[in-house]
């Protein structure tokens, strides 16, 4: 989805699927069981999942194995957007939705209200004026706290912030993540101005705003991404405060690390102080060639090979990145210049909000020309087999590079992704960074504990991936889509990939199956064979226990039990058939697994 056009997808709308829009079934089935579930029937009431990943260090580990998908135990809609939210998509869904966070029997769960002005055929609102995303304002965004009674999910209470995301183009145009954090009995939620709300998570009353940059709510400032507790109880959290805009409307955007301690003081740095020697506003950071007015003529890099320099812009994170805490309460974090998202920075901060390391995403790389794009195009963007694409490299271009840059590719990081660095076991750092240039899958990296690079995988990106630690080591769980690109038609295969210490692959599940389907009014599925290649997988923070079963969801409307080896134990169809949004998935302590499609969480059991 992120990196095609729309148009080759099946628009299924949420509230507008029924059989009508399908043709009838050709062996859809809602529920698919090869085995079961290892473990299954165990528990663990005491587990919670309290946050982006399960816990500060996003390792996504569920405490307990799924009870298996034999039954539906619930379903919630949360977003009531979503018709006209695919529409504005051109038949995607382009939102970040919040993981649901299970305390016990307790469930809360992102919520929109308010309004949503759709676009018409000429982009703007029936009577002229903003819609779409421009129309974001209007949205409500809260949590809703839901409670298990007599196997029934209840609604209990609801808060409602006051939390607006960034203006769309800063987020890329995809609706940025609103996501809340447990501690014990206080649910942190975004809201405006940079502040963080202070809510009884049993009431759902404000206790509190906390506002670290004074009385007066600042509407240019902006919470960005998850809130993150960490294991001392400390809640942390990223700001973005833009600048006015410029005369050609431009606007420079600086970050801030906030850190709210149980006991003692209220911190807060700016982005620009968590590392040594950051670069400064006006200082030239690596562009691209579409940075040049005009940009030089394809294929490039040019022969010239020229490097392109461009005004960095202040520090600041990732748009969607939750802060990460390691054991020894190092503070992970992911960095860039407002204009320059190839000259990045992972970061590594004290408690106390003082720089400890700093590693360079920019120019890490070395598989672009010659290695990944093929670098067959002549002057005139002519190939060898007397087609024409000016998205090859040229003939001669300097092994390894990317591209648009001519310079070793770099880890570029995306605010259309909310992928947050992980920590692993040997107190490694994965961080999934984005690129084009490999058909747009992006590499997850590893840095050590001291930010040195370990290894690379190209893989599918936007991904926080799952931990599976076992038998004195540990393996992860990556997104692993092959998109089609301008080099190269082939859609797939799409896979969710296991991978070792090293980053070496050791399993691989296959997505094989072929149908869009999509829910009828009356409960049933209707499905059509359109997806010869599969579907991409949509997780964006997938789940895994402790016998290393994964827990993925997919664009084809399903939720998977992967078992060991890259197997698939079962499945469940949800609600349709739809390219994105990029959801999480959470596995509570009874094994009930909560598991996002269409707007709409669904959760599953026995």
């Amino acid at each position: 989805m992120r990196r095609r056009g729309w148009a080759a997808l099946v628009v299924l709308a949420a509230a507008g699927c029924t059989s009508k829009q399908l043709a009838p079934s050709d062996g859809g089935t809602e529920l698919t069981v090869n085995m079961p579930i290892p473990g299954a029937g165990t528990t663990n009431p005491s587990c919670s999942w309290t946050q982006l990943g399960q816990n500060a260090s996003h390792t996504g580990t569920a405490c307990a194995p799924a009870q298996g998908f034999t039954r539906v135990l619930a379903v919630v809609t949360f977003d009531p957007f979503v018709d006209q939210e695919v529409s504005d998509g051109n038949g995607g869904l382009l939102v970040h939705y919040q993981a649901p966070l299970v305390i016990g029997d307790d469930v809360y769960v992102e919520t929109k209200s308010g309004s949503y002005t759709e676009c018409n055929a000429q982009g703007t609102a029936p009577d002229g004026g903003a819609c779409g995303v421009d129309s974001w304002g209007t949205q409500v965004w809260g949590e809703v706290h839901h409670r298990w009674q007599n196997g029934a999910l209840v609604e209990v209470n609801r808060f409602d912030s006051d939390w607006t995301p960034v203006p769309p183009d800063l987020a890329a145009f995809w609706e940025p993540l609103f996501h809340a954090a447990v501690d014990g009995d206080v649910l942190w939620v975004p809201g405006a101005g940079g502040t963080v709300f202070q809510v009884d998570r049993q009431t759902m009353v404000s206790l509190a705003r906390v506002n670290p940059f004074g009385s007066a709510v600042d509407p240019d400032r902006y919470v960005a991404g998850p809130i993150t507790i960490a294991p001392d109880g400390a809640v942390l959290y990223n700001v973005i405060r833009l600048s006015p805009p410029s005369s050609d409307g431009g606007y420079d955007a600086r970050g801030q690390l906030v850190r709210i301690d149980p006991s003692g003081p209220l911190r807060v740095n700016d982005y620009s102080s968590l590392m040594s020697n950051p670069p400064a506003p006006t200082d030239l950071c690596l562009g691209t060639y579409r940075n040049e007015s005009p940009p030089p003529p394809r294929p490039w890099p040019p022969a010239d090979d020229h490097r392109v320099s461009i005004p960095c812009g202040s520090l600041r994170p990732g748009l969607n990145v939750a802060p990460a805490v390691g054991p020894d309460g190092t503070i992970l974090t992911v960095a860039r210049p407002h204009a320059a998202p190839n000259a990045g920075f992972l970061l590594a901060v004290t408690p106390d909000l003082l720089p400890k390391w700093a590693a360079s995403l920019q120019e890490i790389l070395d598989d672009g020309c010659g290695v990944r794009i093929p670098a067959d195009a002549q002057s005139d963007g002519s190939l060898p087999d007397g087609g024409i694409s000016f998205f090859h490299c040229r003939v001669g271009a300097p092994l390894g590079v990317d591209p648009m840059t001519g310079q070793r590719p770099s880890g570029a990081v995306s605010d259309a992704s909310t992928s947050s660095p992980v920590v692993l076991p040997d107190g490694a750092v994965l961080y999934g960074a984005v690129n084009g240039y490999n058909n747009s899958r992006g590499h997850l990296l590893k840095f050590d504990a001291s930010g040195q690079l370990l290894a690379t995988y190209d893989d599918g990106w936007d991904q926080t991936p799952a931990v599976w630690s076992h038998d004195g080591t540990y393996a992860i769980i990556v997104k692993d889509n092959h998109y089609g690109s301008w080099f190269s038609d082939q859609e797939g295969p799409y896979q969710i990939t296991q991978v070792g210490p090293d980053l070496q692959k050791q399993w691989s599940f296959t997505s094989t199956n072929t149908q869009s389907c999509a829910r009828g009014a009356d409960g049933g599925m209707s499905c059509i064979s359109d997806h010869p290649t599969g579907f991409e997988w949509c997780v964006n923070a997938p789940a895994i226990d402790e016998h290393g079963t994964v827990y993925v969801n997919s664009e084809d409307g399903r939720t998977y039990a992967l078992v060991q080896g890259g197997l698939e134990a079962q499945s469940r169809f949800l609600v349709l058939s739809l390219g994105a949004a990029y959801t999480p998935v959470t596995v509570d302590g009874q094994g009930r697994v909560y598991t996002m499609n269409g707007g709409v969480m669904t959760v599953v059991g026995q």
